[in-house]
């Protein structure tokens, strides 16, 4: 059986997001299907340790160079060094990335790919090829996805502060103004602005050069593929492994046996997720700010977060200290995630952009708890509109109080959203389909699988 690198962006025991989860749960079935698994991300520090059985090593990703194009182009030398030395070192057959940053880059990739190492990336981000990250034009508007220059160096001008006309106007700068600029070595908000063309330019064209090298593309939605596919990958290249859950459950809870649900209880909605605001927690506590005398509470499970500005956070807490009722929590280990959900009658999903497969909606449905999210992305294609859930427009404050009174009130659409919950399927089924790949891959095996649009690993 080969040996696999696993690369996310980071792990266990730093905060850890979906990705992360995904990973170790991934890493674990794999390891009992007779698999050996590494993991590597960066940290801090170098060094290995080991957690809960898994072996890991953190690498660090060394800036030398503090031009800004770093961020957009091929990958940092020195973090593709670290990582090609435990590549080496470890004598690893196959290497599968989870994220690509300026440190777990094309380049590194593109090192493995010349080694005769093949390379498998799995995406989680819907945004991997939008500057802005998030597929919102303009940060409000639903984008058509298609990478373009001048349409996306306006969209991530506007970002840094730009106004719309102004930011436009960016859009239409040559590349070359933004080289001239890097050149001469001038910094600050307004010479950064005007290199977006540049950066954009780069940035894309070395992602999409990224997935013309690797030797398979695994997306964990569909709609993730359909955005690959617009912008010129082979839909033949790209396969698709649905989210599934990465605890075992023997399937969904009773609720109302709990007293949940109950005609005489408030309904209990909750949101898990890191308290930025791209997660919607804003637009959550306004629309709860305006229920009135309505039977319904929040529990607000904020987890910890590397890039969560302290300040944001500290606000949301004093909206919630201010709300009579909305509650914090605190942040739930991803091992008694499934437990905590099930005491529920609904998980709300305000997400402020297009995320992938959120894994939350994935683990509601596993303990049979239906789903209030926004009607973008991922979460509009795993959530089946009225009937395992609700979806809302994103960004309608009196669209989430109508829908969130609607809930309080028609006590019988709780219990029929229970009823159409499908449970999903779990890390093991996306084991076995690593495994397939893998065994393509090192020409140890012959297995095929297919997606549900036909395509094999």
């Amino acid at each position: 059986m080969p040996k696999v690198l696993l690369v996310p962006y980071s792990f266990y025991l730093d905060p850890v997001g979906g990705a992360e989860i995904y990973v170790a749960a991934l890493a674990r079935e794999l390891v009992g299907i007779g698999i050996q698994v590494l993991i590597a991300a960066t940290g801090t520090t170098a060094g290995s340790y080991v957690h809960n059985g898994l072996r890991v090593i953190r690498f660090t990703s060394g800036r030398e160079t503090s031009d800004v194009s770093s961020n957009y182009g091929d990958g940092l030398e020195c973090a593709t060094a670290e990582l090609l030395k435990i590549v080496e070192s470890e004598s690893v057959d196959i290497v599968h990335v989870h994220i690509i940053t300026a440190a777990v880059s094309y380049k590194f990739i593109a090192a493995c790919r010349s080694r005769g190492i093949p390379v498998v990336f799995t995406s989680h981000a819907a945004a991997n090829g939008c500057a802005r990250s998030t597929l919102l034009r303009w940060g409000t508007e639903i984008c058509d996805a298609k990478y373009d220059r001048r349409k996306c160096a306006a969209c991530l001008a506007n970002s840094r502060g730009l106004p719309r006309p102004v930011a436009a106007l960016v859009g239409w700068l040559p590349p070359v103004v933004g080289r001239v600029i890097g050149r001469m070595g001038l910094r600050g908000k307004i010479w950064t602005a005007l290199r977006m063309p540049e950066l954009v330019a780069l940035q894309q064209a070395t992602f999409l050069r990224l997935l013309q090298t690797v030797d398979q593309i695994v997306t964990v939605s569909a709609w993730q593929k359909k955005v690959l596919v617009l912008n010129g990958t082979p839909g033949e290249s790209v396969f698709v492994s649905r989210q599934a859950v990465a605890q075992v459950t023997d399937g969904p809870h009773n609720l109302r046996s709990a007293g949940i649900g109950a005609d005489d209880q408030p309904v209990r909605i909750a949101f898990f997720g890191r308290l930025v605001p791209i997660k919607g927690i804003d637009i959550l506590l306004s629309a709860f700010g305006a229920l009135d005398g309505e039977q319904i509470v929040l529990d607000v499970y904020g987890s910890p977060s590397n890039d969560a500005a302290p300040e944001y956070a500290e606000s949301i807490r004093a909206r919630v200290a201010a709300s009579a009722n909305v509650r914090i929590r605190p942040s739930v280990p991803a091992d008694e995630i499934l437990q905590v959900i099930s005491r529920y009658d609904a998980v709300a999903m305000p997400s402020q952009i297009c995320e992938a497969a959120p894994l939350v909606i994935t683990e509601a449905f596993a303990v049979g708890v239906p789903v209030i999210g926004s009607r973008l992305g991922g979460i509009a294609e795993m959530v089946r509109d009225n009937v395992d859930g609700l979806l809302v427009d994103p960004f309608s404050v009196s669209a989430w109080v109508e829908t969130f009174r609607r809930v309080a009130c028609e006590r019988g659409l709780l219990d029929r959203l229970r009823s159409g919950v499908i449970p999903p399927r779990t890390m093991k089924d996306v084991a076995m389909e690593m495994s397939a790949i893998y065994g393509r891959l090192g020409r140890r095996g012959n297995v095929t699988i297919q997606d549900e649009s036909g395509v094999s690993a």
